[in-house]
């Protein structure tokens, strides 16, 4: 893995310190092989994808409550985050219910991401297994998300 888009481990804040995942920790709490693999292949796919962006192709989340974001490309915004459940097993959901920003909130750039997690953009994001996914069916539409919602931001500013 490239250190070189790698995030500090562990940031201070006032008085507690906030942990943030790692490739590690995060595979490493996984139990289910399946689960994983899945992850492991999602996560290598991500850091293989040419950077265009000024971002990390992977942004790990604090631990307590956040997940691991997938950014393919670096782009301004991830389409699509894991989310390691207290039972081990992993989910991945996309990012269209976040309100980080006016303009890509349940935009339809996440059309077909949404469709193929079998969800509505004017529902919630629920979080699907990742053993029950066709990998090599939503990476393309990953990508194809975080293009259009790299393109819609960069007009917007």
């Amino acid at each position: 893995m490239s250190r070189r888009y790698a995030l500090r481990r562990m940031t201070t804040t006032s008085r507690r310190q906030v942990v943030r995942w790692t490739r590690d920790t995060f595979l490493g709490g996984i139990h289910q092989g399946t689960d994983r693999t899945a992850a492991t292949w999602l996560l290598d796919q991500a850091e293989a994808e040419p950077i265009v962006g000024p971002g990390p192709p992977v942004h790990y989340g604090i631990r307590s409550n956040d997940g691991v974001y997938l950014n393919p490309g670096g782009g301004l915004r991830a389409p699509a985050y894991l989310w390691l459940k207290a039972n081990g097993a992993v989910t991945i959901a996309g990012t269209w219910t976040y309100p980080f920003n006016r303009v890509t909130n349940r935009h339809p750039a996440y059309g077909y991401l949404a469709a193929f997690f079998r969800q509505e953009l004017s529902g919630s994001a629920s979080g699907v297994p990742v053993a029950d996914l066709d990998l090599m069916t939503l990476w393309p539409i990953l990508c194809d998300c975080a293009r259009r919602l790299d393109a819609l931001l960069a007009a917007d500013s």
